[in-house]
């Protein structure tokens, strides 16, 4: 399972995810669409999937329960992907 989180340098939902991630020693790619995304290719491509907020994690070749993609900071489903 790849788990990849899109977010920005001053998102403390965003700092949430990425730390609870790391504790529970799950593997991800972490997108920072301020440094990341100079154009806003990325961060367009995540708005027009329908996400307004940030973080967004999106779980690729996969899913948790049904669910491939979620925006803000889900400790529910963070857990089950440590899981």
């Amino acid at each position: 399972m790849k788990i990849v989180v899109y977010g920005k340098t001053d998102c403390g939902q965003c700092t949430l995810t990425k730390e609870m991630l790391r504790r529970n020693g799950v593997s991800h790619e972490y997108v920072n669409l301020d440094v990341d995304d100079p154009t806003g290719e990325i961060g367009q491509k995540i708005m027009s999937e329908g996400h307004r907020s940030l973080p967004v994690v999106k779980i690729v070749n996969d899913n948790v329960n049904g669910i491939q993609a979620w925006t803000g900071f889900r400790p529910d489903l963070l857990r089950k992907l440590s899981a």
